[in-house]
């Protein structure tokens, strides 16, 4: 006799929240033959009659049996696991969490019930941008052969395409404006010098008056650091911290779609796993501004108005920047943005790299749709606009103490298998910084806000379980 895994877990997660008391078996059948005798007297005093009281009891009767069943099942499978045919130790390993004030239900990564909701999902392909910028910041070249001219663009000469860029910058959260225009041609010999101290331009391109090609690029000048760049030291020995956010990513699906991921950290960072961590709230704004301020969303009303722009709520960069830590900040699907969605976001730019001002203008460019989030900003996955980003700024990274926060919500927000193309980027982006050494002196959270909040799945009960465990894993350096 055994039971399937669905049925241990709502055993043992019956026993972890009910508490049932436990009687012996000659208890068991004196109580339920009591209650048979007060149900009889109970029929014969109302005056009920025959046939009806008959039925009664013999209902009452069958409740007993099945009662009494199913206190033996209970004493027989009582402290046994039966996945996979295992006995397993419960307080090791059917909890997450099992201490006299709290138990959590350990949850599986993988089993029957669960691979079929899992699947392969044909990753979304964006194509080829027409141009790229020089590392520094200073030029704009061709990206493309002739062939990948013919296919892309639908362009046999190139001197058929006529283009312009547009120097921009912030005005508001919501809101950029055009600074400058230049008209310019393209060569595959000669890159497109820019004007210097260019933190932003747009680029578009026409063919007989047919807009082919629309896309943005950054400059990250030192100039944000105060003059200090790669070379020049202004690192102390204090630790920097980076929180990156996987949005919609229950702590299971973590393990379940990004298994490179989970196990480089397992195998090479000195790291805490949180197991049995749980959200606090329902979706993104409660769970992560009581993270990055300490206070729930109805104690913000004491600093700040949440209903107008958030420039005085105590966000934890606040502090950072008070210690002399330069910050950034960052999100790859702007419309669903922590401080935007709903919200008025900042009046003034909160940190002193801020990705939004780009993306902003980048998401006005979306031409291929995903349900609910954009796999493609022009001819970029948002996903690689973000961490291009990141990587970008590792230099000022490894030369400055820094706070940052990112956040990726296009390959997790919306599918309970998208995510699996979240696991070579993030492996690659951890990668980098053990190689810039960047691991050393920061402490990463790799993090989620909440499990998948949607679809078949969530109406599972592993699912409702797992919407409530994000995860997070904490790499710590040597200092540690």
């Amino acid at each position: 006799m055994s039971l399937n895994d669905e049925d241990w877990q709502a055993n043992h997660f019956g026993q972890t929240f009910q508490s049932p008391v436990r009687t012996n078996a000659a208890e068991k059948r004196d109580i339920n033959l009591k209650a048979v005798e007060d149900m009889v007297t109970f029929a014969k005093f109302a005056n009920i009659e025959s046939s009806k009281w008959c039925v009664l009891i013999c209902a009452l009767f069958i409740l007993s049996v099945v009662s009494g069943l199913s206190y033996y099942l209970y004493k027989y499978f009582d402290g046994k696991n039966y996945y996979h045919g295992d006995p397993v130790d419960i307080k090791s390993k059917s909890y997450f969490i099992d201490t006299p004030g709290c138990r959590l239900m350990a949850l599986n990564v993988m089993n029957d019930q669960l691979r079929k909701y899992m699947k392969n999902l044909e990753k979304p392909y964006c194509g080829t941008p027409l141009l790229r910028i020089s590392k520094n910041g200073s030029q704009l070249w061709i990206n493309v052969d002739e062939k990948g001219l013919l296919k892309m663009y639908n362009v046999t000469k190139l001197e058929d395409i006529l283009c312009i860029y547009s120097i921009f910058e912030r005005r508001k959260d919501f809101q950029n404006i055009i600074r400058d225009t230049m008209a310019f041609k393209l060569s595959y010999r000669e890159p497109v010098n820019l004007k210097k101290d260019v933190d932003f331009l747009r680029v578009e391109c026409w063919r007989e008056n047919v807009l082919i090609y629309q896309d943005c690029f950054y400059v990250l000048n030192g100039t944000k650091l105060n003059d200090s760049t790669e070379g020049e030291d202004d690192k102390t020995n204090r630790l920097s911290v980076m929180i990156l956010v996987m949005d919609a990513l229950s702590h299971m699906n973590f393990l379940r779609q990004m298994p490179e991921t989970a196990q480089f950290i397992k195998q090479n960072l000195s790291h805490v796993e949180f197991f049995g961590y749980n959200k606090v709230d329902v979706n993104t704004f409660p769970n992560l501004i009581q993270l990055l301020t300490g206070l729930k969303t109805k104690q913000l009303s004491e600093f700040c108005n949440i209903s107008s722009e958030m420039d005085d709520c105590p966000i934890i960069w606040k502090q950072f920047k008070e210690a002399g830590y330069k910050t950034a900040y960052g999100e790859d699907v702007q419309y669903l943005t922590l401080f935007q969605y709903a919200l008025d976001g900042f009046k003034k730019q909160p940190t002193d790299f801020y990705f939004r001002t780009y993306a902003l203008k980048m998401a006005k460019f979306k031409w291929w749709r995903d349900k609910n989030t954009y796999a493609s900003y022009g001819k970029h996955p948002p996903l690689e606009l973000l961490l291009d980003y990141i990587r970008n700024l590792v230099p000022f990274m490894q030369y400055n103490d820094f706070f940052s926060l990112f956040w990726t919500i296009s390959h997790s927000h919306d599918d309970l298998n998208s995510p699996q193309f979240l696991d070579k980027p993030i492996l690659n982006l951890l990668k980098l910084f053990d190689r810039t050494n960047i691991l050393n002196t920061t402490v990463i959270s790799l993090m989620s806000d909440h499990g998948f909040r949607m679809g078949d799945y969530r109406l599972t009960h592993q699912g409702e379980l797992e919407d409530m465990e994000p995860p997070v894993n904490n790499s710590f350096t040597e200092m540690f």
